[in-house]
């Protein structure tokens, strides 16, 4: 897999950055070459010059959503489809879907629910 398959898109690591998910927690990053002139995903360093934002993986957005049973207001779950992975929270009481996200991309998914449970003030900033 290429670091395109496994890391949010750069439009969903901005959204990521503006919902306050920590930038420093992610193992890739978006980058700005300035000599080149050009964006890209690289290992992220201690160095941060030229970083736009943090690039996390599934398994990264993963570890900062709540756990599949979360409190009493629902559960996380999420699925691969034939062409697309779904992210969906439903509520504990009824079972109905609150929330269903879905993108090409499982991190991008994740990070769709992300951001909405941070809106939600379901989870918190950290």
């Amino acid at each position: 897999m290429t670091l395109d398959q496994i890391c949010v898109t750069k439009e969903w690591a901005e959204k990521l950055k503006k919902a306050r998910y920590p930038q420093r927690d992610s193992a890739f990053c978006w980058y700005f070459n300035h000599e080149a002139e050009v964006v890209h995903l690289v290992h992220n360093s201690e160095d941060q010059n030229g970083v736009i934002c943090a690039a996390p993986t599934a398994s990264e957005i993963l570890e900062k959503l709540p756990s599949r049973e979360f409190n009493k207001n629902g559960y996380l779950t999420f699925c691969k489809g034939i062409a697309d992975y779904r992210v969906y929270w439903t509520s504990q009481n009824s079972g109905i879907w609150i929330a269903d996200f879905n993108d090409l991309l499982l991190p991008n998914a994740l990070a769709k629910m992300y951001c909405y449970l941070v809106q939600e003030n379901l989870i918190k900033k950290d």
